[in-house]
């Protein structure tokens, strides 16, 4: 449990509030594989080998209600590799 609050404090530095609430605090932490963010894209989690948009309520199937990133970045965050950080 400290282990997955600390990985959850990482997250929260990193990720802008409204974004991280509705990945993290709406989503099934331990089932998150992979959080993709590319620019103006739809943002999409990999939850137990499948992929769901992020809309403002959590994952969604629906494109249409999917957070657009909007970051200058392109990004492709793994969290096994965060996981495995001391």
């Amino acid at each position: 449990m400290m282990q997955e609050n600390n990985e959850l404090k990482i997250f929260s530095n990193i990720f802008p509030s409204n974004l991280y609430r509705a990945i993290f605090e709406k989503v099934n932490y331990t089932q998150l594989n992979e959080i993709r963010l590319r620019v103006n894209k739809p943002i999409v989690v990999s939850l137990g080998g499948q992929n769901y948009f992020i809309g403002q309520d959590g994952i969604t199937n629906n494109i249409k209600s999917s957070i657009i990133s909007d970051s200058i970045l392109h990004i492709v965050i793994i969290v096994s590799f965060v996981r495995n950080i001391p």
